[in-house]
């Protein structure tokens, strides 16, 4: 992107579907007024995170929400040119997973950058339908992994997840507290593009 000069892409992943509203949202004028360095599509089923008051789009029923925490997956969104020289500037772009780093805490990009969320969410991965879970998007790795539930948490590591949070919920307050974006956000569950949810 930086070294051709591409204002706006939009990345996908292999294993992406996406809303039957992402062209008429993406032929939006005004999708990316405003400083808008990115905008996540996906969401992965029961995601919740804090998000700014809706800015409508010129697609009817979807709007863009500003990100104020973290919402992780990297199937489907756009990243400006903005956004990629400031990545690419960074000196531990290569150490975090890149949804970590675009759309979660240890990134922090979500308090630096200008980071938004459509809502409905536009995108989902193949392992979230029916037919993805029973076939291609079924991971071979899924039964070896332990999920967070499942893992013996010590108290160091709860202590230290615990101070994590806190650190979090107090640049939420510094950051878009001073700006005035913190008056209207809510947390919520993403809800899901009706004709994806269909496939869920």
């Amino acid at each position: 992107m930086v070294e051709q000069n591409i204002a706006a892409a939009l990345i996908l992943e292999d294993d992406v579907l996406l809303a039957d509203e992402v062209p008429a949202l993406l032929a939006d004028p005004a999708l990316l007024a405003g400083g808008v360095e990115a905008i996540q599509f996906e969401s992965r089923g029961g995601t919740r995170a804090l998000v700014g008051p809706a800015v409508p789009t010129g697609v009817p029923g979807v709007s863009r929400n500003r990100l104020m925490s973290s919402s992780l997956g990297s199937a489907a969104y756009i990243m400006t040119i903005v956004l990629a020289r400031r990545l690419l500037a960074r000196p531990d772009v290569d150490r975090l997973a890149l949804d970590h780093l675009l759309f979660g805490w240890a990134g922090e990009l979500c308090y630096d950058a200008r980071i938004f969320q459509t809502l409905p969410a536009l995108a989902i991965q193949l392992d979230q339908t029916v037919e993805g879970r029973r076939g291609a998007g079924k991971s071979d790795l899924d039964d070896n992994r332990l999920t967070g539930a499942l893992r013996h948490k010590s108290l160091a590591i709860r202590w230290r997840r615990l101070k994590i949070q806190f650190r979090h919920y107090t640049r939420v307050l510094v950051t878009f507290g001073a700006s005035g974006e913190l008056w209207g956000s809510r947390k919520l569950q993403f809800p899901i593009a009706e004709n994806l949810r269909r496939l869920m």
